[in-house]
């Protein structure tokens, strides 16, 4: 199905799309059921819904939980680039943008396995390779034989500012939640700096943005009432 650039259109033509994905979700009935099932049943169950093909790509090399979670997160990248390739000019643009916070989230994880020594299958299990860091580039840094080396492996992206500022002082600590959260601050910033830089539509990607933001200062509240941290 062809789509013409230009006017509303396109964007109806996502919105249609995101609701027919939103549909295929599965119900709060479901997961209620998937509560009594034994683990071999949830995978039978998944591999009949959307993520057959990930489950028959991934049997060979994963089994039990490691193949629910690894076909999970396969299809969870499949389907962002999926939504990518639908989405047209500027709003291509935002959502490449804010699937970004995928990279920090794969960038820790690749920095907190390694330093607690998991293996590097482990560390490839729980990568969803959503954001601009391919599973290639993900896999290359996953093999390199230093957190250091991986991390040099980083100065063309966005954040290796905040990594190269913060890295050191978390090595030596043994604790990455500063870098983590100056990671996340210079991501919003930059997604607030392009929601305000005069594109067409930016309005509303910022009011999403601070809704975002809200969500997430809260979260982080309510961590800190339950596990205070001392000065």
């Amino acid at each position: 199905m062809s789509v013409v650039i230009g006017g509303p259109a396109p964007y109806v033509y996502v919105c249609t799309r995101m609701r027919v994905r939103k549909s295929k979700l599965l119900p709060r009935e479901e997961y209620l059921r998937m509560l009594n099932m034994s683990l071999p049943q949830i995978t039978r169950l998944i591999e009949e819904m959307e993520y057959k093909r990930e489950i028959d790509e991934l049997a060979a090399s994963f089994s039990g939980i490691d193949l629910v979670e690894e076909a999970l997160s396969w299809n969870l990248a499949k389907e962002f680039q999926n939504i990518l390739a639908i989405t047209p000019g500027i709003l291509k643009q935002f959502t490449k943008s804010y699937l970004r916070r995928w990279d920090i989230q794969n960038v820790l994880t690749i920095i907190r396995g390694k330093k607690q020594g998991m293996t590097a299958g482990k560390i490839k299990e729980v990568v969803v390779p959503a954001g601009s860091l391919d599973v290639q580039f993900l896999d290359r840094m996953i093999a390199e034989e230093s957190i250091e080396r991986s991390v040099e492996m980083l100065k063309s992206h966005s954040l290796y500012s905040v990594i190269e500022r913060e890295y050191q002082a978390a090595a030596e600590k043994g604790s990455f939640g500063r870098l983590e959260n100056e990671m996340y601050r210079q991501f919003y910033a930059d997604l607030i700096a392009e929601a305000r830089s005069g594109l067409k539509g930016g309005n509303q990607f910022l009011i999403s943005i601070q809704l975002d933001i809200d969500i997430k200062n809260i979260k982080t509240l309510f961590r800190l009432r339950a596990h205070p941290v001392s000065s």
